[in-house]
């Protein structure tokens, strides 16, 4: 069994990326099949959360023709993520511990020898902790953001973005505007009779590669929705700009005092501001 995560495609200036979310069995995955069928001008590549599969599964059972699957099982009942690429494509794999609050897998995407972006698949299980789920997060974020300017990072998160007001809502967010990226999905991506949240997220690190993002409805066998993300792929030329930065060439001559000031900080208090200009401007430093 398994749920997809998320479809994309290299148009002429764009790639778009939608995600899905259904645990199925055989039938389902026929029916998903169907769809990308319908949709074959529509993505390059289809990520996958939740597959169920396990070393007794081989990958032909699950095979999608001119895709090429890259998997990672979670070794137990359950779980496991992988991601379908065209077979025109290259991906290869970005290695990163394992995690005890989530899974991931983190592919390069290259096109013509060239690596075009960075996409990464991530499954939170709901009954993990969600504030180390972001400090474990937050590093693998670390170790990939350097490798390419142009990252993709679509699941489920199953943390409410709609509930703002949440502790580990704000923490979220304060983590991803430090690590500069943007959620992108603004609609409910999962409703039921009695509720409705929005725990499927895209997160990107260029928001102006951005042409569009949507959620639509899902046809498989599951209360979550699509989420869709149209993105450009060509880069303009850079603008040339004057940097500016502080000179600490004498700062131990004054490495007491601004100790000494950080110290009487209330910390606390700026780790729950929104942005990170709201914190650099109560740091008033």
């Amino acid at each position: 069994m398994f749920k997809t995560r998320s479809v994309t495609r290299k148009e002429k200036e764009g790639l778009q990326l939608p995600e899905d979310h259904s645990q199925s069995s055989q039938s389902s995955f026929c029916t998903m099949e169907s769809m990308l069928d319908m949709m074959e001008e529509l993505k390059k590549e289809l990520a996958v959360s939740e597959t169920w599969l396990h070393n007794g599964i081989d990958s032909h059972i699950v095979a999608i023709e001119n895709y090429n699957f890259l998997r990672k099982d979670r070794g137990s009942r359950g779980g496991g993520v992988g991601i379908y690429v065209k077979s025109n494509y290259k991906a290869t794999f970005i290695e990163q511990d394992v995690s005890k609050t989530y899974e991931q897998l983190w592919l390069r995407v290259v096109d013509k020898n060239k690596v075009i972006f960075i996409v990464g698949v991530v499954y939170r299980p709901p009954n993990t902790n969600v504030l180390n789920f972001i400090a474990e997060f937050e590093d693998a974020m670390c170790n990939i953001l350097p490798i390419h300017r142009n990252i993709y990072v679509l699941g489920d998160f199953n943390i409410d973005y709609l509930k703002s007001e949440e502790v580990c809502v704000v923490r979220y967010k304060s983590m991803l505007d430090a690590l500069g990226l943007q959620q992108i999905i603004k609609d409910s991506t999962r409703v039921t009779a009695l509720s409705s949240s929005l725990i499927d997220h895209i997160l990107v690190s260029d928001p102006q590669t951005v042409l569009f993002s949507a959620v639509t409805l899902s046809h498989l066998a599951s209360d979550h929705n699509f989420i869709t993300c149209s993105i450009t792929t060509v880069c303009d030329r850079p603008i040339m700009s004057r940097l500016t930065y502080r000179d600490y060439y004498n700062f131990h001559e004054v490495s007491q005092y601004f100790d000494l000031t950080l110290s009487q900080l209330n910390w606390h208090e700026i780790y729950m501001l929104p942005s990170v200009n709201d914190k650099l401007g109560k740091l008033h430093l």
